[in-house]
């Protein structure tokens, strides 16, 4: 038997009951002798990826017992339909990156994220521009799609080539494509100011085109660490009415306001704090102010600064030197705060800002009238009557 028009790549093997025998192709054909008796199964291998139709021709001859050979028959074709079957995804490894220890597929900061409030999906790939499918033909037998699920409330997906699928809270699921990654247009959208690490899942999938043949290769999952910025708060210069002669207690975190959270309930996704107030311990004693803390004083020494934490009760009020003043006064000072978030595993990242300086807190002291008091001497008032 003789077949031809096998395709480039092609490889027939034959199976004679006990061994399985690679047959040599010439030129796209081959002879079989003694088929009949010589072969129990014939198998064709195509070439690697190749899906489509093979179009074999075939033509045998026949020999008698006495050696007489036949003419060759007719060829016939012989179609052999090869169905696609799905490849694996070459070049997607996840890109590492360590933080405090810890191994994350993209870090980054909360001052970058909030220019934009996204961060390309295409960040989270060792090198996007490799991925491939395995079979990477020309016109392209394979399509690659990602699933990404298990995205935390408040984030989302967005851009050209990327599907919501349907779900609710961490069960929501998109498809994004290759191109979209290649592109840059599938973006991860993150709330605005969020600080923390974002946990979810992503699941690579081809699918043949012509067969439609569709196979999943593992779910891998996927953390990112976006840093807390400390540059989203300021300080207000608090106004404060006191009572002359009287402690004056000044509560700076009421002058505290930030455009991020400043309530401790959302470390999970950050928040700013104030941190510290600075004091000038010679602006203080030019000014014949005392300072109390915690309801203890502070002994004021010359060309020092005096670092007060946020969560100590501050108390100013004139000296003796100045007693029963009433004259406001403006106390220059500065400041520092934190940005802290809470990780999944319980650990915490702060991020403090520099010493702001330049604020004042103005005092204005309410007189007091004072009670009066007289105070007279004793004299020898005697009237001598006598003669």
């Amino acid at each position: 038997m003789t077949i031809s028009d096998i395709p480039v790549g092609a490889k027939l093997y034959i199976d004679n009951g006990t061994t399985i025998t690679e047959v040599s192709i010439t030129s796209g054909s081959v002879t079989i002798n003694d088929y009949t008796n010589a072969v129990k199964n014939l198998y064709l291998v195509p070439a690697e990826n190749y899906s489509g139709t093979v179009a074999l021709k075939v033509s045998s001859t026949s020999t008698e017992i006495d050696g007489d050979i036949s003419a060759p028959s007719p060829q016939l074709t012989l179609s052999v339909k090869v169905n696609g079957k799905a490849d694996t995804i070459s070049n997607d490894s996840l890109k590492v990156m360590t933080d405090n220890g810890k191994n994350y597929n993209y870090v980054t900061d909360e001052v970058t994220v909030d220019g934009t409030s996204t961060i390309a999906m295409s960040s989270l790939f060792a090198n996007v521009s490799n991925i491939n499918p395995y079979d990477n033909g020309s016109p392209t037998a394979e399509q690659v799609v990602y699933s990404v699920k298990g995205l935390p409330a408040g984030f989302d997906l967005s851009g050209a080539g990327v599907t919501f699928l349907g779900g609710s809270g961490t069960g929501r699921v998109w498809s994004v494509t290759l191109e979209a990654l290649k592109d840059n247009t599938a973006q991860l959208k993150v709330p605005n100011n969020f600080a923390g690490d974002v946990n979810f899942t992503i699941t690579g999938t081809t699918t043949e085109t012509g067969s439609g043949n569709s196979a999943s290769h593992g779910t891998k999952p996927v953390s990112i660490l976006i840093k807390p910025d400390a540059a989203d708060s300021k300080m207000n210069n608090p106004q404060i009415i006191a009572t002359e002669d009287l402690w004056t207690t000044i509560n700076f975190k009421t002058a505290f306001e930030s455009n991020d959270t400043v309530n401790v309930a959302n470390k999970a996704s950050g928040y700013e704090a104030l941190e510290t107030i600075i004091i000038s311990a010679d602006f203080l004693l030019a000014n014949d102010l005392l300072l109390q803390l915690d309801g203890t004083g502070v002994t004021l020494t010359a060309g020092q600064n005096i670092t007060i934490n946020a969560s100590q009760k501050v108390e100013f009020k004139y000296d003796n030197d100045k007693l029963h003043s009433d004259n406001s006064i403006d106390i220059p000072f500065s400041y520092t705060y934190t940005d802290s978030t809470t990780l999944v595993d319980g650990s915490v990242i702060n991020t403090t800002s520099p010493v702001i300086n330049g604020q004042l807190v103005n005092i204005t002291f309410q007189a007091v009238t004072d009670q009066p008091f007289i105070t007279l001497s004793s004299t020898d008032n005697t009237i001598n009557n006598s003669g």
